[in-house]
């Protein structure tokens, strides 16, 4: 008998790949079924998103534990729902069941009409976290605070160095609004707009990764409504503004209840400064905890200025006796180990008897002489002197070009110099012939062009800087590392 026909059915399978006409910025549309169920295998350098969705943080935590495994750089944690009364638990918490990462969330001021909950939270590997702060954004929050009076519980920036190689890293962690709330999503995006153009100068590498709420691939199974297509179109109108590259896992990220509706909603934007670094490979998996309707986006950061994350036990100070006072307290030693060796009976076997009296004789020296170590050691390495010099005038160069370009936005009036032009004014660091009265009206028509030779100067002199620096760095580590390794060998036969 002839089938029947059905009509206005959706078909299950996901829409053809675009064609090559697509532009590389929109990537194709997500597949629903065959996401991979297992944990995120070991990536070295990953960094990773997960939203925690009405389960929230303090609920959730203990069930990530398998994303830690792979010793991530850092994991992005939205919809955390965590009351500001219990980060101090969190905390805690985390210290207690991770205690090779530490917690960043901006707490909130307190008070009436305030808000009661951070959404966002990021956990940083120690390593990193050694040099990584959380940046203040209350001057560009100004600018959208009318639109999106919550932005600030929604979005948090960071800028992390590595400690060995002082790559940069700006990590942005932003649970977008919905779709239907048009305005404040135009505000968010204003937002790290805003925050990556005051940054950006600072960091080898820009990471703006989380929950968007919008997709730059095609959705599978909606309806097409307003506010959808407006979310996405937004997403990627900014992204393409912004020049930044978007990292998106070719499954889903987010399905409906019942499987009609999915859409990669989570993922990373990115750019960076030169090709050594760069973001790839970005996956999505089953979260560990079944309850979240979000999956975990994995994505590589490739370069040799960021190395891997090592573990908690490599970071720690090796546990050594102390041996300083070994003359003063031997005897003491030796009538300990007598004793404990009165108090037990001896064995039997003569190997197992010389394992009970090595046995002894290591906890009466830990009792009597005491211990050293068993603490994180330094991470942060002690930089030389010419490095921090160098460091300090790659920082001035900077500061003085944001604020030349600074001031060609507020007119031709004139504005006394900063410290900071003064003292490369007063390093020689201008084009000559000029005097200092030109500082004061940098972009009048007859200065101009002085400054924007100054600007190609000050270019030039920071990249000058910055090979330098990286050429004494590399050679500094070098002669580091065949010290340690002359060390160890002086260690082997000397037993100290």
């Amino acid at each position: 008998p002839p089938q029947p026909r059905h009509r206005n059915i959706r078909p299950t399978s996901p829409p053809p790949p675009p064609s090559e006409s697509t532009p590389p910025s929109v990537p194709a549309a997500p597949r629903a079924a065959g996401v991979p169920r297992s944990s995120p295998s070991s990536h070295g350098k990953a960094i990773i998103t997960v939203n925690t969705g009405p389960v929230g943080l303090l609920e959730a935590l203990p069930h990530l534990i398998p994303l830690f495994e792979s010793l991530p750089i850092a994991v992005l944690i939205q919809e955390a729902h965590l009351p500001v009364s219990r980060l101090d638990k969190a905390r805690a918490l985390v210290h207690r069941i991770l205690p090779a990462y530490s917690l960043f969330a901006g707490r909130p001021q307190r008070g009436p009409g305030r808000p009661t909950q951070i959404q966002v939270v990021t956990l940083v590997h120690v390593y990193m976290a050694a040099r990584a702060s959380l940046l203040d954004v209350r001057t560009q929050y100004e600018a959208v605070a009318q639109s999106a009076p919550g932005a600030l519980q929604h979005a948090h920036f960071i800028k992390m160095s590595d400690p060995r190689s002082d790559a940069t890293l700006l990590l942005g962690n932003v649970y977008q609004f919905q779709a239907a709330q048009q305005e404040q999503q135009k505000a968010m995006l204003e937002l790290i707009g805003r925050v990556i153009e005051r940054w950006s100068d600072y960091a080898d590498l820009v990471m703006i990764g989380g929950d968007f709420n919008a997709s730059c691939r095609a959705r599978v199974g909606y309806v097409g409504s307003e506010a959808t297509r407006g979310a996405d179109a937004r997403l990627q109108e900014w992204c393409g503004r912004a020049g930044l590259a978007c990292a998106a896992p070719m499954h889903a990220t987010w399905q409906s209840v019942n499987e009609s509706r999915c859409a990669v909603l989570d993922g990373f934007f990115w750019r960076s400064k030169t090709e050594q670094l760069s973001i790839t490979d970005a996956e999505s998996f089953r979260p560990p905890d079944p309850r979240l309707d979000h999956d975990v986006v994995v994505v590589s950061v490739n370069g040799e200025t960021i190395g891997r994350m090592p573990p908690l036990e490599a970071l720690r100070a090796p546990v050594r006796l102390k041996t300083r006072k070994w003359a003063e307290k031997r005897t003491d030693w030796l009538a300990a180990v007598t004793q404990s060796l009165a108090r037990s009976a001896p064995e039997t076997d003569q190997f197992e008897e010389l394992e009970r009296v090595k046995r002894i004789a290591l906890d009466c020296a830990r009792t009597v002489l005491g211990t050293t170590g068993g603490k994180l050691s330094r991470i942060i390495p002690h930089h030389s002197q010419e490095v921090r010099r160098l460091k300090a005038r790659l920082a001035l160069l900077r500061v003085v070009r944001r604020e030349i370009h600074a001031r060609k936005g507020q007119g031709s009036g004139s504005v006394p110099p900063s410290r900071a032009m003064r003292r490369t004014w007063d390093a020689g660091l201008w084009p000559q012939p000029a005097s200092i009265s030109v500082l004061s009206a940098l972009w009048t028509p007859q200065n101009q062009s002085w400054t924007e030779n100054w600007l190609r100067m000050l270019r030039h002199q920071s990249a000058i800087v910055t090979e330098e620096w990286h050429c004494l760095r590399r050679k500094e580590l070098t002669e580091a590392a065949e010290r340690d390794r002359m060390g160890a060998i002086s260690r082997f036969y000397s037993g100290r």
